[in-house]
């Protein structure tokens, strides 16, 4: 979540469900695993939104004199981490790329191990679980729907 002050103080929030640039950050970890590896459940659709749009939507609020609220962003299509999975492997050449979910243990281990603070894998964790179990979602409108998906982005992240 992001909140941003616009120029009378009003203060919104901005709230993004997963943002698509983390796939391609984890893309070392996946080919050197041979895996995508989560703790998501790999069934769950989840709203993938990409940065580009994050900052945007920031830029905007920050300039906005009325706004105020929630503003949440969504990509084109929510995915799983089986077609995330799908369409990282694709681009890598891998086209048969598993997607593994990973205990929370061991999920908290690689954050910490990859340079997250305990406070800060504890927190991913909570987020996850919180999307695991459904407390955690978003209401689609064509006015929070975003045209880039994964599929147009994930060119640039192999190159």
């Amino acid at each position: 979540m992001i909140t941003a002050m616009g120029a009378t103080g009003r203060v919104g929030r901005l709230i993004v469900a997963a943002l698509e640039g983390n796939a391609a950050e984890a893309l070392p970890v996946v080919e050197e695993l041979g895996c995508v590896a989560d703790p998501l459940d790999p069934d769950l659709p989840v709203p993938l939104v990409a940065t580009r749009y994050v900052a945007v939507a920031t830029a905007s609020a920050l300039r906005t004199r009325d706004r105020t609220g929630v503003v949440e962003l969504l990509g084109p299509r929510d995915l799983t981490q089986v077609e995330v999975a799908a369409v990282l492997g694709a681009a890598l050449g891998r086209p048969d790329l598993p997607y593994v979910r990973l205990p929370d243990e061991e999920m908290a281990a690689a954050l910490v191990g990859a340079g997250s603070s305990p406070d800060a894998a504890a927190r991913h964790l909570g987020m996850t679980r919180a999307l695991n179990e459904g407390r955690i979602a978003a209401r689609r409108t064509a006015e929070n729907t975003t045209p880039t998906g994964i599929g147009d982005l994930v060119g640039e992240w192999v190159a």
